[in-house]
């Protein structure tokens, strides 16, 4: 039986992975008691019915985590994965992605207290509640660690700014000037990025050659400090990729959406004539 089910975006491994391995090693949870759909050793079970296993084991799992992120709250599954747990009044514990800002934290999740993966004190809280409601005796810090690490590093280097709540655009905050060490390296990042998001010859409706790239962007506009303009085209994107891998049951989208894609193509393209600090 699940008794740890982890509702996820696939585009959020890099914090993923971590914290599954945490949580098993933390609390000497066996790999077969957890679910994370898109992690391998946890994935469902090979010709399951991935709708009713899913929605059983949404129901039946002791514990739900629902890792928030930009990524996930655009993911049609996740929205039907925390909407059912949910509806069944059972415990559902809402975790902030590194970086992640608690304006993602919308409808009735606003009403539950969410816990924070940037935060080394909520980490190990959710380690020593989730050992509690399992009956079950957390080991040494020591022995996990390096999996806080992990999680940790995953986190952007400085807060998102957005354009909500009465800020206007012009207030959006600039980035500084670059140094010459690092332009080289960053100029060429920017003009593979800019090539994967316009090839010509790749299939837009192939979610495996775009999910790359759109994660490459997500990278580069942190790194960047690039408008909430641009993040949130790139939601739009990533929700496009969402609906397309679960396609089985929901219908995918007629196209990714063009003008999104435009609008992080004119971003990118305004990067080679400024000279913006890559951090």
């Amino acid at each position: 039986m699940i008794k740890l089910f982890i509702s996820h975006s696939s585009l959020d491994l890099v914090v993923i992975e971590p914290l599954v391995e945490l949580l098993k090693n933390a609390i000497d949870l066996p790999a077969r008691e957890i679910r994370c759909t898109s992690l391998d050793g946890y994935r469902l079970p090979a010709g399951a019915d991935m709708d009713e296993l899913v929605r059983t084991e949404v129901q039946d799992a002791h514990i739900f985590i629902g890792l928030i992120s930009r990524a996930s709250v655009g993911s049609m599954y996740v929205a039907f994965e925390l909407g059912a747990r949910w509806g069944l009044r059972k415990p559902l514990i809402p975790l902030l992605a590194p970086g992640a800002s608690t304006r993602l934290l919308g409808g009735p999740l606003m009403g539950l207290n969410a816990l924070r993966l940037d935060s080394v004190s909520q980490i190990h809280q959710l380690v020593s509640e989730l050992a509690r409601e399992l009956g079950k005796t957390p080991v040494s810090a020591a022995v996990y660690q390096k999996y806080i690490d992990s999680i940790l590093s995953a986190s952007v280097s400085k807060p998102e700014t957005s354009t909500f709540q009465g800020q206007s655009n012009s207030q959006i905050e600039q980035s500084p000037r670059r140094g010459t060490e690092t332009s080289q390296s960053v100029d060429q990042e920017l003009e593979r990025l800019i090539s994967d998001l316009s090839d010509p010859s790749a299939d837009p409706h192939d979610h495996n050659y775009i999910g790359p790239a759109l994660l490459k962007a997500r990278r580069f506009g942190k790194k960047a400090g690039l408008s909430e303009r641009f993040f949130r085209s790139l939601d739009v994107l990533i929700g496009d990729i969402d609906e397309m891998r679960t396609s089985v049951t929901y219908p995918a989208p007629a196209h990714i959406s063009v003008k999104d894609t435009e609008i992080l193509l004119e971003e990118l393209e305004a990067l080679r004539s400024t000279d913006v600090e890559v951090q």
